[in-house]
């Protein structure tokens, strides 16, 4: 008689398997979603869409290039003291002239003919002031010869009173004759007194009419000099010899007074105005060395003036050559200069990007040993140069970081890179 075998039933059936397989699979993308859409604010970015720079040691060399523009040293405006109309052009622009070349000469009619006005008008002063000088010399004179006239008469009365006393005496004239020339004698010596009064009174005032009138001959004759020398001025002529620009005026043009014909450059002498970040304006200073080459030849200089003004994010320097200009230099050429900071040093790098702006250099997207995330870590950079910046806190050789821009991940906790 033959007994029944239990069947044994197996735990792990198929239909457990993959009931297992489908927990486990749902536990494991809801963590991936949780590192995604959890307490922790992560951003997910392609590789591709980053700049990571890795942190290396090397030497730190403190300088910094810009562009720099060629300008001259000394560039004068050249004006025009009198307008009219354009007569005749000596110089066309772009000329070498030389210091006193007439440029151009205007034509002028009204001004030249208020010119002989105004030159009538003062010589007519002059001759007024010649006529006053004559009538103040003959009244002095007229004085003077007044007061010989009286001295000569007292003389004569004198001599006629010393001839008549003997015939007084001898009852030979009487005594009325002789009183009447006490009387005259009188009369006279009180005439005399008053015009020496009128003498001294004249001359007290005499120098100082005089003087008046000689200064008023100078400051005329010095109108009349200026006046006739500003006919002068309808012959524009170059101030300083060099490079005429910005000239553009044609035969019969009319231009007015005191406006702009152009400018001389002073071509045997040049500097370099050149642009710099903000972020180096205090470190940027009068004295610090500048060099640059032209046609593979190495020049210097020097900075001489900084302009604190900031425009745009940038200052502006202005650079003074050191010893021989490079030759051909022109207004406007662009040229690659180096401006030497401080000492290199052996440093911590980090090579520049966008990140600067967003965090001030201040923290850093970091990436872990995996390469696929990035999280911020507070860092302290010092010293930049146009490459590279010097590392002082927060990051180690090897490091790797996330240097292009952070617009709209700053707000960021994580992350998460994706190739």
């Amino acid at each position: 008689m033959s007994m029944d075998r239990a069947i044994e039933r197996r735990y792990w059936t198929l239909r457990r398997v993959l009931m297992v397989a489908l927990i486990i699979a749902v536990a494991v993308a809801l963590i991936w979603l949780s590192i995604g859409v959890g307490t922790t604010k992560s951003y997910r970015v392609s590789r591709a869409n980053l700049v990571i720079a890795t942190v290396t040691s090397g030497q730190f060399q403190d300088d910094l290039t810009v562009l720099a523009t060629v300008e001259p040293a000394e560039s004068v405006v050249v004006n025009i003291m009198q307008g009219g109309t354009v007569d005749e052009i000596f110089f066309e622009e772009g000329a070498i002239v030389e210091a006193g070349d007439p440029l151009v000469r205007f034509n002028n009619p009204s001004f030249e003919l208020a010119v002989l006005q105004q030159e009538g008008t003062i010589s007519e002063q002059i001759n007024l002031n010649s006529e006053t000088r004559l009538r103040l010399d003959q009244s002095l004179r007229d004085l003077r010869n007044q007061l010989t006239d009286i001295d000569y008469e007292i003389d004569s009365i004198k001599r006629d009173i010393e001839r008549r006393k003997p015939l007084l005496d001898d009852g030979h004239i009487s005594t009325d004759e002789m009183d009447r020339l006490l009387s005259d004698l009188d009369y006279q010596q009180e005439r005399r007194s008053r015009t020496l009064e009128d003498i001294a009174a004249e001359e007290s005032v005499y120098d100082q009419k005089i003087a008046q009138l000689d200064e008023n001959d100078k400051r005329a004759e010095l109108h009349l000099q200026i006046v006739r020398e500003s006919l002068r001025d309808l012959t524009v002529r170059a101030p300083i010899s060099g490079q005429l620009i910005d000239m553009d005026v044609t035969i019969g043009e009319r231009a007015e007074t005191n406006t702009s014909l152009g400018r001389i450059d002073n071509t045997d002498e040049y500097i370099l105005m050149a642009q710099v970040d903000e972020f180096y304006i205090g470190r940027v200073a009068v004295g610090q060395d500048v060099s640059f080459n032209v046609n593979d030849q190495r020049y210097s200089g020097h900075i001489d003036k900084v302009f604190p003004q900031v425009t745009n994010g940038t200052f502006e320097v202005r650079i003074a050559l050191d010893g021989a200009h490079p030759a051909g230099l022109r207004r406007g050429a662009s040229l690659q200069v180096t401006l030497v900071l401080g000492a290199s040093s052996e440093s911590l790098l980090l090579e520049n990007g966008s990140f600067h702006r967003d965090t001030g250099g201040r923290w850093a997207f970091v990436l872990d040993p995996s390469g696929e995330i990035a999280s911020p870590r507070d860092i302290r950079l010092g010293r930049r140069n146009d490459k590279v910046s010097e590392v002082l806190e927060g990051l180690a050789e090897g490091d790797r970081v996330v240097t292009s821009s952070y617009a709209g991940i700053t707000d960021m906790e994580r992350l998460i890179i994706s190739d």
